[in-house]
């Protein structure tokens, strides 16, 4: 009995293990993010396919070279599974607008994140697909940075909580591949219950501050 128990254990911890050895071994690339910039939110675009979908939004992450050559990053994909069907979805260019940046003195590209009546301002939004098309070379050390949203392949919200194996893949045009395990937080799920949506829109700032849709 105590030999199931013990083997059990070990089998429990296997996922664990696996998890920090994914996160810590060396790799050619570093995929690196704050939680506090990520969320889920409602992807409303009428002229996709996967209008109403539900996204996952990283604000600002970046992907360094970690190895000791140079390299240029060909994909960057998050992969994911639900009720046991794999999926795999590379991040969508999102239509910006602009808003004046008193820190920059100038306007800077933006999104907007709609929670209820709130209008949420994401400023210096930079498309990391637009990023990675331009075929930068890194040398080691160098990063690639940007902003992400991948558009889920669901559009009910309480599919997030079955979402398992989620992993951002980073594929260079050297042959390498890494894997970053991603761990779900609750909070980046509160904004989409709250109602969060992201227009795929451009937009002005009117007179008065407003938020005005072109």
């Amino acid at each position: 009995m105590e030999i199931a128990f013990l083997v059990l254990g070990i089998i429990a911890l296997i996922p664990i293990v696996y998890f920090l050895w994914e996160k810590y071994r060396l790799k050619s690339h570093q995929f690196e993010f704050s939680s506090k910039n990520i969320l889920f939110a409602r992807f409303v675009c009428p002229h996709n396919a996967k209008d109403k979908n539900m996204g996952l939004l990283f604000y600002g992450l970046k992907i360094l070279n970690s190895s000791k050559e140079n390299l240029t990053v060909k994909q960057v994909l998050l992969h994911y599974t639900v009720d046991g069907i794999e999926y795999s979805t590379e991040s969508h260019v999102i239509i910006t607008g602009t808003i004046f940046s008193p820190p920059k003195k100038k306007n800077v590209d933006a999104i907007i994140v709609k929670i209820g009546s709130n209008n949420i301002v994401l400023m210096n939004w930079n498309n990391l697909r637009t990023n990675i098309g331009e075929c930068k070379v890194l040398s080691p050390g160098e990063v690639l940075s940007g902003s992400a949203l991948f558009v889920l392949d669901f559009d009910n919200l309480d599919k997030i909580s079955k979402m398992e194996n989620v992993k951002i893949i980073v594929i260079d045009y050297n042959g390498k591949k890494t894997t970053h395990p991603i761990l779900i937080e609750k909070h980046w799920i509160k904004d989409a219950q709250d109602g969060a949506i992201i227009e795929n829109r451009g937009f002005i700032k009117g007179e008065n501050g407003e938020i005005i849709f072109t």
